[in-house]
């Protein structure tokens, strides 16, 4: 019996897949974290959504309240 987690040639497809996988979540864990944290310090953002009734927009502004700065400042149409 051949056992699936042996260090044959076959496995190394599996390994390889696995090694992309891990690289595409780390590069996933990076982006969050540049849209979630100040870009200076590392501090989590502090985060506010207004409702802009006439336009139907919602405004959503990110500060740091380490830096003392206002990091974002969008728009997004209500759909």
């Amino acid at each position: 019996m051949h056992s699936n987690f042996s260090d044959d040639p076959g496995n190394n497809n599996l390994k390889e897949f696995l090694k992309t996988k891990d690289n595409e979540f780390e590069k996933y864990n990076e982006i969050l974290s540049l849209m979630k944290n100040c870009s200076l310090c590392g501090t989590p953002l502090d985060f506010t959504y207004t409702v802009e009734h006439p336009k139907e927009l919602i405004r959503e502004e990110a500060s740091c309240r380490h830096c003392e700065i206002r990091i974002r400042n969008k728009l997004f149409n209500i759909q």
